[in-house]
């Protein structure tokens, strides 16, 4: 931990924007002191980072309140539970790119009406990879964007509720997309690839676009039923489903490039 300070000094130029963040490796146990100690470094730095923590080790402690990555593998951000004024925003804005170990689990947000997520003030974030990003983990958290890894299997419901995202691709190790886990976004291009089940996760959604591969188990409220239907109709054919605009039910389909 004490290298990182002057390692960041070497980047005069870089982590100035969110489009070009510093690239920060770390490999130590993740013990709340060494989440904080990062956090308030990050802070000090006052530039934009790109995190890799794939190869942290866990702490000893068995408590989901507490920060960092606990022996369950749970990673806690910064959320003991309580109100959203309870979670410190130190650096969090500055980390634009999170990869976690591939067995980590993102700590749930506040589950109740998906409140708030326990991300708050990752406002800049545009990358997560974890095994399983959790109930509400990023649940109005201000996302724009999010880019997610290849190492997620499961989405838990309402993850990411109510955010500015606009554009979702859904990797192959994607195994289960729960409800309302990306609702009440702006999402107009949905593009899945993989044979993951989807339970209507992208409920309040202006979506016009699906990119889809063959034979997808979706359920019957996974999409509209225009979509569903049509869908059905095509035999569950993989290819690129579009409509003219997000109250239209005229779908067209067409083969993948």
């Amino acid at each position: 931990m004490d290298d990182i300070i002057p390692y960041l000094h070497e980047f005069e130029d870089e982590g100035i924007t969110t489009a070009d963040p510093i690239p920060l490796f770390l490999g130590v146990q993740l013990t709340e002191e060494n989440w904080l100690n990062l956090l308030d470094i990050i802070e000090e730095i006052a530039k934009y980072i790109s995190l890799d923590l794939s190869k942290c080790t866990r702490s000893e402690s068995t408590d989901i309140n507490s920060y960092g990555l606990n022996i369950n593998w749970s990673f806690n951000p910064g959320y003991r539970g309580g109100g959203a004024d309870t979670i410190d925003d130190t650096g969090k804005e500055y980390i634009t790119s999170l990869n976690l170990p591939a067995e980590a689990i993102t700590r749930e947000g506040f589950p109740i009406a998906f409140a708030f997520g326990s991300f708050m003030h990752f406002i800049n974030l545009s990358f997560i990879n974890a095994k399983e990003i959790s109930r509400a983990s990023f649940s109005r958290v201000g996302l724009n964007e999010i880019e997610i890894g290849n190492n997620v299997i499961n989405i838990g419901m309402g993850a990411f509720f109510d955010n500015n995202l606009t554009n979702i691709i859904l990797q192959s190790n994607v195994q289960l997309v729960n409800e309302d886990a990306f609702r009440l976004n702006q999402i107009t291009h949905i593009t899945i690839l993989n044979n993951g089940v989807y339970n209507n996760p992208f409920h309040e959604n202006p979506y016009v676009y699906i990119s889809i591969v063959d034979n997808s188990p979706l359920y019957p409220i996974s999409f509209v039923t225009s979509f569903f239907d049509y869908y059905n109709n095509y035999n569950q054919l993989g290819g690129i489903y579009t409509r003219p605009d997000a109250d239209s039910d005229d779908w067209t389909w067409e083969p993948h490039p």
